[in-house]
């Protein structure tokens, strides 16, 4: 299992989240400061090696594993790759079953893998959470088997689960 904790699982509002600047440097923060920052705003505006847009409906969660498997299967071992896979199954089901009630729409997944860590953003434009929205078993879930969690939502704008493990 992973080494999530309390601090690791921040759930942030527009104003809360890490800056995409490192102090002292004009430019956004890398792969390999993701694990210290859980940058949310460095996940939403970088390119991706795997980038995926789908209908957020009951297929949605075989599919991004599906889309994860490839890239953390490599770069982790087969219990690891279960906590990714389950991590990220919980996050776009909350995304499935809360973002946009009984409404139709989309979440994006993005994946990168390099400077010993894998992460995984899943976002939706849906309504956003309410504060606090910890009180579920997914998010305990997602806290417990990842390395790193940070949750960006605004009401009405939406909602961004970064994921972070560290890779051997």
């Amino acid at each position: 299992m992973g080494g999530g904790g309390e601090a690791a699982g921040d759930i942030v509002t527009a104003a809360g989240v890490p800056s995409t600047a490192r102090p002292g440097s004009p430019g956004p923060v890398g792969l390999s400061e993701i694990l210290v920052h859980l940058d949310v705003n460095w996940a939403l505006a970088t390119p991706a090696p795997v980038e995926a847009a789908m209908e957020a409906d009951v297929a949605a969660p075989a599919m991004v594993r599906h889309l994860v498997r490839p890239v953390a299967g490599p770069v982790l071992g087969e219990e690891r790759l279960h906590d990714v896979l389950v991590s990220v199954s919980e996050a776009v089901a909350n995304v499935v079953h809360h973002a946009y009630g009984l409404d139709r729409g989309r979440l994006t997944v993005k994946a990168w893998t390099g400077a010993g860590v894998l992460a995984i953003l899943v976002r939706d434009q849906g309504r956003g959470m309410p504060v606090p929205a910890s009180r579920g078993l997914g998010m305990t879930v997602m806290r417990e088997l990842a390395d790193g969690m940070r949750v960006f939502s605004m009401p009405g704008a939406g909602t961004a689960v970064l994921l972070v493990f560290r890779t051997p």
